[in-house]
Formats: structure tokens, sequence, C-alpha cells
């Protein structure tokens, strides 16, 4: 087996061992690589116009018969030639890419065919098909760390694609993620407008619309977290691990889900302390980075349909889009909350009429058709059953309207509703029941690691 290291300095193995001097020859060990990387036989006199240019057609298939010769004594049969045509057999031969998720180094590193302009330019085509695949890579890896919590890694991610290009527009918009779900919002728009101002200043361009939206999201302070108010911007959040990882993941899925307009219902389950809590706090901060509406509330013991009602409508639900909302309907909320009449004035023409069933569910669909929602109810074990139909009511009534309902419980009044309403999740509707659990060795193990990365385990 011919194995070649090509990310960094190019270096060559057979079987394990050493290859011949003569196999890395600049000109022989060029011929080597190409042929690794081509998908498809070569024509001879396509090779020796990539690498012998300079010399008279003679002395040219001289020398290319000659590193055939060599490349034969390490390939044997793997080296398939004719009068016409070259080939090396894949299975023969691996190309390892070590270090390219972490840009730690460019395509054949250092090497250079000064004489051989067309092979010159294909390997600074490899070069540049490396730097794109590190930089995608990193950009999920940043990703993928802000999605299970791991707020460090993801700067860490960020700062080496942006390394690489300081103009990666994706890794910009990770990395302004990043700073506003760890609570820095002044970090986040600076992230932007140096940004803004090097794109501008270097390409005459402004960023992409998914860039200016998240800006204008962080900006109007729309991203607010689930954390107490007594936990500093500056302390990194734990990361989420173990079952608490897996049940954030099924939720992004089910708002992507929600976002691409398949209403969506998440139940939570799982005995308290085991994480249901942060979930939702951590998907309701994603959401609120999408542009999304929402309305986060927590269920008190005791707590009555309309206070459950009125919290919602002043944890999120209050905005200006609820204007487009039937005078009956915004009447109907002001019981609720009389604000609402001071806020939609259009409430107060339709105090003697009708507000119809469920004015709080006809709301959210008001609100659904200009930005998508995300209904956060945790403890909701607590709620009245009625609280529960009506929030049943709206994902199962949706249509196409962008609503997703994550409910929250360990036990409670509402449970057996709740449970009902899970039932129906991942059948007549889009969703699921999610449970948490416990830590094993595992979890714990990868969160010492977190907070000692320089701990002994000895």
């Amino acid at each position: 087996m011919i194995e070649i290291h090509c990310i960094g300095p190019t270096t060559v193995s057979i079987d394990g061992a050493d290859p011949p001097p003569e196999l890395l020859w600049r000109k022989h060990l060029a011929l080597l690589v190409y042929l690794a990387y081509s998908k498809r036989s070569r024509g001879r006199d396509h090779l020796i116009g990539l690498l012998w240019p300079e010399k008279d057609d003679a002395k040219a298939r001289h020398s290319l018969n000659e590193a055939l010769r060599v490349i034969r004594r390490v390939a044997g049969e793997a080296l398939v030639t004719d009068a016409n045509q070259v080939r090396l057999d894949a299975s023969a031969v691996r190309c390892v890419a070590e270090g390219v998720e972490l840009g730690s180094g460019e395509f054949m590193e250092g090497f250079t065919l000064p004489d051989a302009p067309g092979f010159e330019d294909w390997v600074a085509a490899r070069r540049e098909q490396q730097r794109a695949a590190a930089l995608e890579q990193l950009a999920e890896s940043a990703e993928a760390s802000i999605n299970v919590c791991d707020l460090g890694a993801a700067r860490v991610f960020a700062s080496r694609a942006l390394e690489l290009e300081p103009l990666h527009e994706r890794t910009i918009r990770a990395l302004m993620r990043t700073h506003a779900l760890e609570g820095a919002r002044a970090q986040a728009l600076q992230t932007y407008e140096g940004f803004r101002g090097r794109l501008n200043d270097e390409l005459g361009i402004a960023p992409d619309a998914a860039t200016q939206d998240l800006a204008h999201t962080v900006g109007a302070e729309r991203v607010v977290r689930g954390a107490p108010a007594t936990v500093a911007a500056s302390r990194e959040l734990v990361p989420i691990v173990g079952p608490g990882r897996k049940c954030l993941a099924s939720c992004l899925s089910f708002w992507r889900d929600t976002v691409a307009g398949a209403p969506s219902l998440i139940v939570l389950r799982g005995d308290p302390g085991t994480g249901k809590t942060r979930v939702g706090d951590e998907l309701a901060a994603r959401a609120r980075l999408d542009g999304a509406i929402v309305a986060q509330v927590r269920v008190l013991q005791d707590d009555t349909p309309a206070r459950v009602w009125s919290a919602m409508l002043r944890g999120g639900l209050s905005v200006p889009e609820l204007g487009g909302a039937a005078p009956q309907v915004l009447a109907g909320l002001a019981q609720y909350d009389p604000d609402i009449l001071v806020r939609f004035p259009s409430a107060s023409a339709g105090r003697d009429g009708d507000s119809g069933d469920r004015p709080f569910v006809q709301a959210v669909f008001a609100v659904a058709e200009s930005r998508p929602v995300l209904l956060v109810l945790d403890d909701a074990g607590r709620a009245d059953p009625e609280v529960i139909d009506d929030i049943g009511a709206i994902v199962q009534r949706a249509g196409e309207a962008r609503v997703c309902a994550l409910l929250s419980a360990s036990a409670g009044p509402g449970a057996a509703a709740l449970d009902a309403l899970g039932q129906q999740a991942g059948r007549g509707v889009n969703g699921s029941i999610v449970k948490t659990g416990l830590f094993d060795t595992d979890d714990v193990v990868e969160l010492v690691r977190w907070a000692f990365p320089d701990y002994n385990e000895e």
C-alpha cells in the first residue's frame, strides 16, 4: 500500500516503510501525487505537457517512461499503462488529509516545480479546494459546538477559520451567535461592524442578508438568555453533555422543521434536575437569533389559564406583529393584559364583538404570519389542562403557520393532559416526546475535562 500525506510537507511510505530515494525525486513525486489524486486515466501527452513542457518530445517521453518505471517498482500491477493512457488503481494508494479540518498546513506545502507551470496551477487549485474545505469544516465545527452549548470550543473553531480567511461570512455569523448566546451583545455587534468595514474596504460590498438580519436581531435586543440575571455575561456556560445534548439536538431539528414551514410539538419529559429548563432556554436563545418571536413562561403552582396567557403575552408574544390580529381577538386578549388596549388601539373597536373561541390561539396565528413563533412552557405539568389543550390546538390547527411549542414537565395536575397531547406528537402532528436522563461516567468525565483542561485522569 502506498500512503501519501499531502497536507503539510509531502511524505510517502510503502507498506509503512520508507520509499526508494528515486521515488522522491521532484518530478517522480509530482507524477505519483497527480496520478493518486486523478479519478480517471490520463493521456501520456497530457502528462508530458504537465511535467516536462520545456523538453522536446523524445526527451520528454523518455523522462515520463523513467518516472513510470520508478513508480511501477512500488505500485506493481496497480500502475496500469498502455500506449496512450496511464492510471493508478485507487485500491493501491491512500491519500491522507490529516489536519485539513483544522487548517494546519496547505496541500504539498513548500513543493514547487518552476519549470512545470501546469502542475503549479494544479497544486494551487488543490490548495484552494483544501482551504475552502478547511473553512467549511471549521465553521461546521463552530456551529456544532454552539448547538451543544460549548461556546468556548465554538470560539476556538471560529478563530482558526478567521485566521485562514478573515472575511468568511459563515464563520462571522457563528462568532456573532457565540457572543450573543454568552450575553456579550456589544461584542457580537463589534464583530459585525469590524467585518462590515473590512468587507467594504477590501471588496466594496456589503454583508449578505443573513448576516445583516442577525446583526439587526442582536442590535434590537431580541436575544435574551434564559440564564439568571445574576450570572455574569462573561461567565462561560457549562456545555450540555449526555442526554441533554441529544434532547437539544432533537429540539433543534424540530425547530428547523418549523422554520421550513412544518408546525412542531415537543413534549420534554424527565425527572427534576435533569436539564429540561436548560434545554428550553437554549432552544429559545437560538430561536431568537433566527429572528423568531419567542414566548417563554414557567408555570407556577396553582396558575390559572388566564395568568399563563397573561405571562405569555408579557413574556414575548405582545409584539408589534400582534396588531395583525382581528380587533375582536385583540379585545379578547385584553382580559389577560389590559395594556393591549393601549398598545393596539384597534382592540377598542372589537370590544362589543365576539372574540371567538380561544383568542390566544388566534393571536398566535396572527403573529406567525410575519415571523416564526416558539412557545416554551416550562413546568407544564403544573398547568391547568385547558392550557395544554389550547397549545395543542395551536399546533394542530397551524396548517403552514411556523409555530413550534415546547412543553416540559416532571409531574403535576396537567401531566395527564400533557401525556395525551404527547401521544399525537409524531403521529398527527410533527414532533416527539423527548426524554432527559441522568449522566453516565463518560458524561461526568467530559464535564471534568471541560472544567479542568489539565486534569490528570490517573
